[in-house]
């Protein structure tokens, strides 16, 4: 499937994601239209009802090596979601948009695929499928999956070019950064680092994988600084695929090997908000030569990352409502503050003037005290409906609500087994950082 941008980068951000289109082929040879995230159309039509005004997208990028998984990843994670996962609340993924259709046949013919024993071949093209991430079958984000298949050292010649220009649009707009780690490299390293690779040759065919491997994630991070000015605040998540080829079964050592791996090659010397995750299509898988599933095919922790990248973006719109919400309140929450002071100052002046010393308040003046202390209490009345509503506000927030149900499915429901926060030295941390 080919992205149909022949465009330099410039032209690019001024016509396709000023207007939200772009053109590609589809499965079935036709020329069909893909949009790009139209955030001011999207704005528009939430602001139809209160509660949908939260602006409600993830765009994942998803990058990686050659023969990393990237399909495979994109198929186990539609298969897992669309059946639902979750036993306290479901959330389930469906395809939609104009590609729905050929989308879903796709799927299934690589899951089809890999049930009879056949690993999907490795495709060069660039991709984005769309989809609906729901809970409890209500839809809570818009999610572009964008599959970037080349490399992330290409040079601008000929194709490439084109293929550059399309990381580059998806770099963009990603809301989160998705590298996908092989667990074959991780096994590498942790091989080299334990001493169990003896021979001189190998040990230098691994470094040099392994050198590859951290030459594109530095690429990534300086290429996103390079055209985002945000690129700093935007999470990146390190996806280890094919985590059976870990030497450790136990899951913890898979997600800390992880972090060995980059506290030592300085990945995680920047302010980037960093995740890590890992998935295997089968514990005990068990390949042929000729690379076909033996035994052992049950996916695991593919949705994890999916899941995510919707709750961080989810979180990130509900934070953003409830600033914004909470600004408004405490605005009209000083207009009332001021009213009543207005108000009591012009009481004071009527009980403090010469002729109320005199002769005592009279009838007029009685009124107008009578109108301002009705005012004062009309004012303090409204204020502390505003000052409970305030109080009541982050109960309200349905996406800081769904945000906390992702959370408890990923850290409860799957014993936490498959992701964790990683800090800046090295250290596993809270995914509540994150939500």
């Amino acid at each position: 499937m080919i992205l149909g941008w022949r465009r330099n980068l410039q032209n690019k951000k001024e016509t396709a994601i000023k207007n939200g289109t772009r053109r590609r082929t589809g499965r079935d040879g036709r020329r069909c239209r893909r949009r790009w995230p139209d955030r001011k159309r999207e704005r528009k039509a939430m602001e139809k009802k209160e509660e949908f005004i939260m602006d409600r997208r993830a765009n994942i990028l998803v990058t990686g090596g050659s023969s990393s998984g990237k399909t495979v990843a994109a198929c186990n994670t539609f298969f897992k979601m669309i059946g639902g996962v979750g036993t306290q609340v479901a959330f389930d993924l469906v395809a939609n948009g104009e590609a729905a259709g050929s989308d879903i046949s796709y799927f299934a013919q690589l899951y089809s695929g890999m049930v009879r024993g056949k690993l999907p071949v490795g495709n060069t093209e660039n991709d984005i499928y769309e989809m609906a991430f729901r809970r409890d079958n209500e839809n809570i984000c818009q999610i572009s999956w964008m599959d970037y298949r080349g490399s992330l050292r290409t040079r601008r010649r000929g194709e490439d070019e084109e293929k550059w220009e399309e990381f580059l649009a998806m770099l963009e707009h990603a809301t989160l950064f998705i590298y996908i780690i092989s667990g074959d490299v991780l096994n590498d390293y942790i091989s080299i680092q334990d001493g169990s690779v003896e021979n001189a040759v190998e040990k230098r065919e691994k470094e040099v994988d392994i050198a590859v491997e951290v030459a594109n994630i530095k690429t990534l991070m300086e290429t996103a600084k390079s055209i985002r000015e945000d690129a700093a605040d935007t999470p990146i998540l390190f996806y280890v695929t094919k985590s059976d080829l870990i030497k450790y079964d136990d899951d913890e050592r898979k997600l800390d090997s992880l972090l060995s791996f980059l506290k030592a090659h300085k990945l995680l010397e920047s302010n980037h908000k960093i995740m890590g995750c890992h998935s295997t299509l089968g514990r005990d898988l068990k390949l042929s030569e000729d690379n076909e599933i033996i035994a052992g095919f049950e996916p695991e922790g593919f949705e994890i990352p999916l899941m995510l990248t919707v709750g961080y973006a989810i979180s990130e719109s509900g934070r953003e409502w409830e600033e914004a919400e909470n600004a408004k309140l405490d605005a009209a929450i000083a207009n009332y503050e001021v009213d009543i002071m207005k108000h009591n100052q012009e009481k004071g002046r009527i009980d403090n003037q010469f002729r109320t010393k005199l002769f005592g308040i009279l009838r007029r003046e009685r009124a107008v005290l009578k109108e301002l202390e009705g005012q004062i209490e009309e004012a303090r009345k409204q204020k502390g409906e505003l000052e409970v509503k305030k109080a009541q506000l982050e109960q309200e927030n349905r996406l800081k609500q769904y945000a906390g149900d992702i959370l408890y499915y990923i850290e409860k429901e799957t014993k936490g087994k498959y992701a964790c926060g990683i800090g800046r030295d090295g250290e596993k941390i809270s995914l509540k950082d994150f939500f």
